[in-house]
């Protein structure tokens, strides 16, 4: 109910995958996908559970699965157009600094997927340090090898997300 009233829509999918692991990811056209893997590594924490959920619908209100996939396509098209179709070095170039885009792309789109969910957790009455809790239990549990950072990485460190939900309640 706190939700955008066109986003009340959205779909959640219980799926088991243990080579993923405990994640949730935002589909396109407002699906949810939630692993079983999550539900037991959050356990009992309704409190995490429904951070996670905040986080991920922030990314189906953002529309985040279609901006990746139109930006990616026009990238792939300008990067044909510039360097080639062909299997050149230069093409090469051109589709590592394709990717390195869309990580950084798909990094920001997690940052403002925490906003989001920081400001549907407020509205809800729950506490958005949640979420940062969570990155807690996840960073505990796998430590370095699961924070982002980096170039090529698809999410931000950990601090930095903890942060921005943290100077996100202290306003």
């Amino acid at each position: 109910a706190q939700l955008p009233p066109d986003q009340h829509r959205i779909r959640l999918h219980f799926r088991q995958s243990a080579d993923i692991g405990p994640n949730a990811f935002a589909l396109p056209g407002r699906h949810i996908i939630v692993l079983d893997e999550l539900i037991k590594f959050i356990g009992a924490d309704s409190d995490a559970l429904t951070a996670v959920l905040a986080h991920e619908a922030g990314h189906v209100i953002e529309r985040h699965s279609a901006r990746m996939i139109t930006e990616a396509t026009l990238i792939a098209v300008v990067a044909a157009l510039i360097f080639g179709a062909d299997e050149s070095l230069i093409e090469e170039m051109g589709s590592m600094g394709a990717s390195l885009m869309l990580a950084e792309q798909s990094r920001g789109f997690e940052l403002e997927a925490d906003r989001v969910s920081a400001n549907v957790l407020t509205k809800m009455g729950k506490d958005p340090r949640h979420l940062a809790t969570f990155f807690n239990r996840i960073e505990q549990a796998c430590g370095a090898a699961c924070d982002g950072a980096g170039f090529f990485a698809s999410h931000p460190s950990f601090a930095t997300r903890r942060q921005q939900i943290l100077d996100g309640t202290q306003r």
